[in-house]
């Protein structure tokens, strides 16, 4: 069965910097967890956007599958 497609939920995290951190979700990770994991606080956060994501559309995550990517805007 090679070559199949995987699904994975991914929450995008905008900052009221401007900056964006995007984290690949554990499965029974709480939103707490979640945020320590991303390292950042819940008062630094504009806007949270859940997405499903098929492996073949290559999100950029700098640190590997289960960490965060920081991206500024500017």
């Amino acid at each position: 069965m090679g070559g199949g497609t995987f699904m994975y939920n991914f929450r995008i995290y905008t900052l009221r910097d401007g900056s964006k951190r995007i984290i690949k979700l554990k499965e029974g990770e709480s939103f707490k967890e979640e945020l320590q994991r991303a390292g950042i606080q819940e008062t630094q956060i504009f806007q949270m956007q859940l997405v499903e994501n098929q492996s073949n559309l290559n999100i950029p995550l700098l640190y590997g599958c289960n960490c965060v990517s920081l991206i500024k805007a500017k």
